[in-house]
């Protein structure tokens, strides 16, 4: 089974993870990132900054980005 990563950026901080998960193909990851991308945003406690970023990329075994999800803020005056 293929290999990805799920790499998480809240505020130009990044979470790099050190082990793949194995899984059958880029639906199942999509699958999960979208299902972990709901669950962070549902369990949002208010650290993410106005004007900021999060967002939940999806790479393959060699680190190649595949897919990204996206949340921007932003202040209008």
């Amino acid at each position: 089974m293929p290999l990805y990563y799920f790499v998480v950026t809240t505020n130009e901080k990044t979470t790099e993870p050190t082990e793949p998960i194995d899984l059958p193909g880029m639906d199942a990851a999509w699958e999960e990132a979208t299902s972990a991308a709901g669950e962070i945003i549902r369990d949002c406690d208010g650290s993410l900054a106005v004007d900021g970023k999060w967002q939940i990329e999806i790479q393959d075994g060699s680190r190649k980005p595949l897919r990204t999800i996206r949340l921007v803020t932003t202040t209008h005056d």
